[in-house]
């Protein structure tokens, strides 16, 4: 809720102009599949995404022609089937298009602020959701989603990936921690399934749209990096950083002692949240089995018991670290 009233601004008027009630801070909501572990909680920096969506305008005008060429093919597809290509589905191309975007921006934003644990609680969530392809009007497809996160992990020396591959000694797949995400397959075979559920004319601007937005997905990365740094910059979390976080704190984690602060010159800090979900995230894919469990009880229970023990431990420095942040500021 902190990130959330930085972000979008707080209002301390209850009436507008409009008479219309202004909240004195924006209100957060998130999938209940996500609060299961605490690390599950990044995807809140997708919501905030929302929240300042509008802010964020990255310049796809250099895009019209694949965006029409998407179009065309899309009428092609419905020629075949003598449905006609009018106003009304010209409409249906700049909703599904403009949801489409703000969802990529509402990713990007989260991205920028929570980095790999964003990426891992995002595709873990659409994973256990069971969202088939997740391709429809309100949403582009969820190979494609994580595709592109993953391409960010992988930008810049150091990158997030190399930073958790060296730090864990595991290399950073797109895959994991979301193995059975459904891949879309041909755009013929993706047109004939999905035209049963979403009916002829969503399906084919669905299906043709999928180029044109991954091809300009970068510059919506890009704006809302740069809306971030112009308004948010101390949220942004860096490669850096994530190395520093594991550093300092995934081995201490395995030994029980959860990220609650830090040594910054001499002057101990407050953890954030991001540190907290990303060394959390870490330990749950690379160190759940050094986490003590229950003697007796069979290996499927163990690694629930240990899972537990890692929840409780990352929801005690969540509460200690937001307390010592309180206590700073008064």
């Amino acid at each position: 809720m902190r990130h959330a009233a930085l972000l979008a601004g707080a209002s301390h008027s209850l009436v507008d102009a409009t008479n219309s009630i202004v909240w004195p801070a924006l209100r957060v909501s998130v999938p209940g599949h996500a609060m299961g572990l605490l690390p599950h909680f990044a995807v809140v920096g997708h919501e905030l995404g929302h929240a300042i969506q509008d802010r964020i305008n990255p310049d796809l005008m250099p895009f019209n022609q694949q965006i029409m060429e998407a179009v065309n093919r899309a009428k092609d597809r419905l020629e075949l089937e003598a449905i006609p290509f009018g106003h009304e589905q010209s409409l249906r191309v700049v909703a599904i298009l403009g949801a489409w975007v703000n969802e990529l921006k509402a990713d990007a934003v989260a991205h920028h602020l929570v980095g790999p644990g964003f990426f891992f609680a995002l595709c873990g969530f659409l994973e256990l959701a069971g969202q088939g392809y997740g391709i429809a009007p309100t949403h582009p497809p969820t190979d494609m989603r994580r595709r592109l996160l993953f391409e960010l992990l992988n930008q810049g020396s150091p990158s997030f990936a190399s930073v958790f591959s060296d730090k864990t000694q595991l290399v950073l797949t797109e895959e994991m921690n979301s193995p059975n995400v459904s891949r879309c397959f041909g755009a013929d075979l993706m047109y004939a399934e999905l035209k049963q559920s979403l009916g002829s004319v969503d399906a084919a601007v669905c299906i043709e749209l999928v180029p044109a937005v991954e091809a300009f997905a970068p510059k919506i990365f890009q704006a809302a990096l740069s809306e971030l740094q112009t308004n948010s910059a101390d949220l942004i979390y860096t490669p850096d950083q994530f190395a520093t976080d594991l550093d300092l704190h995934l081995e201490s984690l395995c030994h029980l002692v959860p990220p609650i602060e830090y040594r910054d010159g001499g002057k101990a800090t407050a953890c954030g949240l991001s540190t907290i979900l990303n060394v959390g995230w870490a330990a749950l894919l690379t160190r759940v089995d050094r986490f003590p469990a229950p003697k007796g009880i069979g290996p499927t229970e163990q690694v629930a018991a240990r899972m537990e023990c890692l929840h409780e431990l990352l929801l005690k420095a969540a509460e200690l670290s937001e307390a010592r942040q309180l206590w700073e500021e008064q």
